[in-house]
């Protein structure tokens, strides 16, 4: 079985600095508030979140996905990640309270989505676009924030032995594992 460490360990560097690139932008954005914030969130997808999409496909040798695939990704996250955020993004429009708050979404979406972004481009070269809300449901129970005024940077060992896991198998295997993983998480998480 090939050694796939390499690729996530890439992946896991090129996420982090996008976070940091994030972070920064957000941060001056919190600064005036609203609507600077909202024209920052909209700025950065081309600027950040489709630039770090693309080397994370080139990582894994694999061609850029269409843009009516990239939309469809994009809706799928929506309803995950904005169900952590909302309260941050909502305090990061107050003006210079919101630094602090737009620097911790900030961090959490690149995050969220660097991770989505590296599962579906390890599985393989297409991207089954009907399980993306499921990765994310996944990726927010693996990588869990519990308190919105700190952030915390995913574990680099979990975030490998996720990614090996998901690399070069079958749509179908995949689909299984994350179905898998999620009913494991759900069960652990009731069991609480």
């Amino acid at each position: 079985m090939e050694d796939y460490t390499e690729f996530a360990q890439n992946a896991y560097r090129l996420i982090q600095k996008k976070a940091e690139d994030n972070t920064v932008a957000q941060s001056l954005s919190g600064i005036f508030g609203w609507p600077w914030t909202i024209g920052t969130d909209i700025a950065v997808i081309p600027i950040i979140y489709v630039p770090l999409w693309e080397r994370i496909r080139e990582l894994y040798a694999r061609n850029e996905v269409d843009s009516e695939v990239a939309g469809s990704i994009i809706r799928g996250t929506l309803s995950e990640i904005f169900v952590d955020i909302a309260l941050d993004k909502f305090l990061g429009n107050i003006p210079l309270i919101g630094i602090y708050f737009n620097a911790i979404c900030a961090k959490m979406m690149t995050w969220r989505l660097g991770i989505l972004f590296t599962m579906l481009s390890a599985r393989g070269e297409e991207v089954d676009v009907s399980q993306v809300r499921d990765c994310m449901m996944l990726i927010r129970l693996v990588f869990p924030q519990h308190d919105m005024f700190k952030f915390i940077t995913p574990n680099k060992a979990h975030f490998i032995k996720l990614i090996n896991g998901m690399t070069d198998i079958p749509q179908e295997d995949f689909n299984q594992k994350v179905d898998q993983m999620l009913d494991m998480m759900n069960n652990n998480h009731n069991n609480d």
